[in-house]
């Protein structure tokens, strides 16, 4: 369990290594900037779900978006953090067992997306609050969740990362194949975020509505989550929090 931990905190260091003070000062300053961002995305939205009677899918649809941004940002991560990582040989010669490696890596990847979490659901959050009065239930459970949505996302992008790999680990051009299912994956996003372009919060609210009971059939975890934060659901808690884990 020391060496997990120990691996663990490596790969987050990992990450700032070069010019780590420079970089920490870019990273938080890119972070706030675009918290602030989805804090203006999110007023220009919620009127328009009070006004459909559905402000509880304005939080849904926030929980979406972060879970397709960490899906779409970690489908590429998996082959350096994962696979072909830097410190391959030197890990593999110490008195490790592979399981922990691979597990470390896991871990690293699940706080960065855990971060990501923070900067789509927080300003959302805050949004929230200022238009509907919440419970102390509701926070409750609507900041435990917080720590739950990362999960599922890295998996399912672990899993999608790791098939892309072997695929194109067969092609002389490997790095021409992943920018091609990069570009592809882009112009999926894009699509799937194009109705966002009109300024009118009932056009978002409509949007994020019919994005929503899309998702549903693909991810059942969005109608979860609805049903926690609507109805202070604990069985649906339960089921939000077990399913990612196993």
């Amino acid at each position: 369990m020391n060496n997990l931990f120990l691996l663990t905190k490596i790969n987050l260091l990992g990450n700032f290594k070069k010019n780590s003070n420079k970089g920490l000062i870019i990273f938080i300053i890119a972070f706030l900037y675009l918290a602030f961002v989805i804090y203006q995305l999110g007023l220009g939205m919620i009127d328009g779900f009070i006004m459909l009677n559905i402000p509880y899918m304005f939080l849904t649809l926030f929980m979406l978006f972060s879970s397709m941004f960490i899906l779409a940002t970690n489908i590429f991560k998996v082959n350096g953090t994962i696979f072909n990582f830097k410190d391959y040989d030197l890990l593999m010669s110490l008195p490790i067992k592979k399981e922990e490696i691979i597990i470390s890596k896991i871990l690293s990847l699940y706080f960065l997306n855990f971060l990501y979490t923070i900067l789509f659901m927080i300003p959302s959050y805050i949004v929230f609050v200022l238009k509907i009065k919440v419970t102390l239930t509701f926070n409750i459970l609507f900041f435990t969740t917080i720590f739950i949505i990362p999960i599922l996302p890295t998996v399912i992008a672990t899993i999608i990362g790791s098939l892309i790999t072997a695929i194109t680990s067969r092609f002389k051009r490997k790095n021409l194949i992943n920018y091609i299912i990069f570009i592809l994956s882009f112009i999926f996003m894009y699509y799937m975020t194009s109705g966002i372009s009109n300024s009118n919060s009932l056009d978002y609210a409509n949007f994020g509505k019919n994005l929503i009971d899309m998702c549903n059939n693909i991810y059942p975890l969005t109608n979860t989550y609805f049903k926690i934060i609507s109805n202070n659901d604990l069985i649906s808690l339960l089921i939000y929090t077990l399913l990612p884990i196993l």
